[in-house]
């Protein structure tokens, strides 16, 4: 009896420890926007997000429509616009160069609230979105920047950066502009992103259902595309390495040096443009659709039910095996020929 008693209190103290912090995560109703200025400078970093400051998330924590816009400024500048009784739940702090700027989700959960952040800056070296920030328009013209996107936020940003690293995730969105030296982009988790950047260099890794569209000039440029994902592009680059695997296609135009593609697992190459040399592979029933790409000279390895389709004019080596299928066009010289295991090549 005793100690049913017992267990009878401990359950009774969990209820109503549940229900002080639901009482505490209660969403405000909200009163009128004012705009409020906050004193922080010396800083090169910026990170804006939501977080829960007790261990339970209730229900009614809707999107909050999170607006930030950092701009080039010669001094800093802080300027928030929110609705007056909220300014209790932004949590706003500066460690070192990292400027924060925490959103309190559980007593904000109202999807009508203001809440719009403006900060001016000499130089932006790093940004991190987290939870949700519905737009955010950002300039940077820092030495190297890095940038991590997560939690469905949505990123516009200008940029004239040396070497620059995007990591996007959890289904959120970029869309950058500019020049930079080396970019690399690491995008996952059902997340897009945009690129109309000229760099020197450009490093894409794309997984998780995760879409890249890519537009300019570049010189060397290494793809990997897994996990149904895909990359669009329209680009004139350097040596070019383009992976792709795993329900995976990449399509598009590009103006290349020497390519190497490798394709496997049920991907798909489609790409119409030029390039003096190529070796090109795929296997695990996929495909290499280039009728309309110009090639000087090509090596074509595929196995596994896969096909290939090729524009060629000067020098040809093949090597076909279990059921694959290789059409081209031109006159090339024909090479090293291997044909295997029911394979066949067309000539049109």
């Amino acid at each position: 009896m005793r100690n049913k008693t017992y267990y009878i209190s401990i359950v009774l103290i969990c209820l109503g420890l549940i229900g002080m912090l639901a009482g505490c995560a209660r969403p405000v109703e909200l009163k009128p926007a004012i705009t409020q200025e906050f004193n922080y400078s010396d800083f090169s970093s910026v990170e804006v997000g939501l977080w829960s400051p007790v261990f339970l998330s209730f229900g009614n924590t809707l999107n909050i429509p999170i607006g930030l816009d950092v701009v080039k400024a010669d001094s800093y500048k802080m300027e928030i616009t929110a609705n007056e009784n909220i300014f209790d739940f932004i949590h706003i702090s500066q460690s070192g160069k990292s400027l924060k700027v925490l959103i309190d989700r559980n007593r904000i959960g109202n999807e009508n609230a203001t809440l719009n952040i403006k900060i001016g800056m000499p130089q932006l070296e790093g940004l991190k979105l987290s939870g949700g920030v519905m737009r955010a328009n950002v300039f940077s013209s820092a030495a190297d920047f890095a940038a991590n996107v997560s939690g469905s936020s949505k990123l516009t940003i200008d940029m004239q950066t040396g070497k620059t690293s995007f990591n996007i995730g959890s289904s959120s969105v970029v869309i950058a502009s500019g020049s930079a030296g080396d970019l690399q982009a690491q995008v996952s988790g059902s997340s897009r992103f945009t690129s109309n950047v000229n760099s020197t260099s450009l490093t894409y890794v794309i997984s998780s259902s995760s879409d890249v569209v890519t537009n300019g000039t570049t010189g060397a440029l290494n793809a990997e595309v897994s996990s149904s994902s895909s990359l669009d592009m329209s680009l004139e680059s350097g040596d070019s390495l383009i992976k792709v695997s795993s329900s995976s296609d990449v399509t598009g135009n590009l103006k290349a040096a020497d390519l190497q593609i490798e394709a496997n697992s049920s991907s798909r190459i489609d790409l119409k443009g030029s390039a003096p040399n190529a070796v090109l592979k795929a296997s695990s029933s996929s495909d290499i659709v280039m009728p309309q790409f110009v090639l000087n000279s090509a090596a074509v390895t595929l196995n596994g039910s896969s096909e290939a389709n090729i524009e060629v004019s000067q020098h040809l080596d093949v090597n076909l095996s279990s059921s694959s299928h290789l059409t081209y066009t031109g006159q090339p010289v024909m090479g090293d020929v291997k044909v295997s295991g029911a394979s066949d090549i067309t000539h049109k």
